[in-house]
């Protein structure tokens, strides 16, 4: 998996990670995945004095220190960003999986993969199976092949 916050990023890649970031196990929705990897690619960053955001950066620095690896500046960002997401009243979202709808260690796979961090996303999987049990991509009726 290429390493999204590293380099421009065209349709064609954007769509090409989103498949393969699919068939490594990730389970977010495909709008998400895209602005995960905007944010990733221009270099944004939080607002680190924000309280709520700090208690979200300890609490995926802890998963990740359980299951015996440290996170990169980038995956705690983005963990941040992907937790401060919250449904609009005004949109309607189809099924499917999005940030407000995943717990804290689930959220933080889903951070590993799209950062393409998969010795990670491993340990996390040895140290927490039980976030792994419905885990599929067959599910996704959209998927090519599914």
């Amino acid at each position: 998996m290429f390493h999204p916050e590293r380099s421009r990023l065209s349709q064609e890649q954007i769509n090409s990670f989103y498949w393969e970031y699919v068939s490594s196990g990730g389970q977010l929705n495909e709008k998400t995945v895209n602005e995960s990897l905007l944010f990733l690619n221009n270099g944004r960053m939080l607002n680190s004095g924000l309280e709520k955001q700090k208690i979200c950066c300890r609490q995926c620095e802890r998963y990740a220190g359980l299951a015996g690896f440290t996170l990169r500046s980038e995956q705690t960002q983005l963990y941040a960003y992907l937790r401060s997401q919250m449904p609009s009243p005004k949109e309607e979202y189809p099924d499917g999986v999005y940030p407000w709808r995943l717990g804290d260690q689930p959220l933080l796979a889903e951070v590993c993969l799209l950062t393409g961090d998969g010795e990670s996303y491993q340990r996390l999987e040895r140290h927490f199976p039980h976030i792994f049990n419905n885990h599929s991509t067959d599910k996704d009726p959209s998927r090519p092949g599914a």
